[in-house]
């Protein structure tokens, strides 16, 4: 059985790969969401466990394409979230198929956390496969190739369509954004605002609201003031 981790915390990281290689998974870290996605087909998970606090504003989409690229699979989707989840964000989860939330890794959130796996069915499962697993090589566990220095993601305001690529530059609030898949970002016109931007800044998650400033074979994104 195979678990994707997707988080930026190196101690969230620790402790929930410990709890999952507990309960008898092989486990798959990424520090970086978009790699992720780009993998999600290819390691067909059982389970996938996302910070939403690295991701508040990608998480849902996320979820949504890791189980529609898969309809053939049972695969359980479990956040670390922040306690103070809101009404809302809770009923989205809910909505999606969410199959539990944990809101820290101390004894009581991996505790929430195990229950979410059921760990002890899990358990069970596994132990029987144990010699197995210590004649092979060794577990398999896959930190995430280095992510790009400039990745960057948003959703299309008139699709919802995931449009990933990087920043090839800079200036204030000013961006141009080079897409992945030219085709995914058509369709926006100057003044276009843009929800849900996410990108690497000096190695950490950045979010902000954007405004279209112009597109073609590069998009020019005004960030907002605020960026979160």
């Amino acid at each position: 059985m195979k678990a994707i981790i997707i988080s930026d915390d190196e101690n969230a990281i620790k402790k929930i790969d410990a709890c999952l290689v507990d309960a008898g998974y092989d486990t798959i870290i990424y520090r970086w969401l978009l790699k992720a996605l780009d993998n999600i087909e290819e390691i067909a998970p059982d389970v996938i466990v996302i910070n939403a606090c690295d991701y508040p504003r990608h998480w849902k989409t996320f979820v949504q394409h890791a189980k529609s690229s898969m309809p053939e699979k049972t695969l359980r989707v479990i956040l670390h979230a922040p306690e103070h989840l809101v009404d809302e964000e809770q009923k989205k989860a809910d909505a999606l198929g969410v199959a539990g939330v944990f809101h820290s890794c101390d004894d009581e959130g991996l505790q929430t956390l195990r229950a979410a796996l059921g760990a002890d069915e899990t358990r069970q499962m596994s132990d029987s496969g144990q010699a197995e697993r210590e004649d092979d090589a060794a577990q398999l566990f896959a930190a995430s190739a280095p992510h790009a220095k400039n990745a960057a993601i948003f959703t299309h305001p008139n699709t919802s369509a995931f449009v990933t690529g990087s920043v090839s530059f800079q200036n204030d609030n000013m961006v141009e954004f080079a897409p992945d898949v030219p085709s995914l970002a058509s369709g926006l016109s100057s003044g276009d605002c843009i929800d849900e931007f996410s990108y690497k800044c000096n190695g950490e998650c950045a979010y902000s609201t954007a405004e279209v400033v112009s597109s073609g074979l590069t998009i020019l994104l005004k960030l907002s003031s605020e960026a979160a």
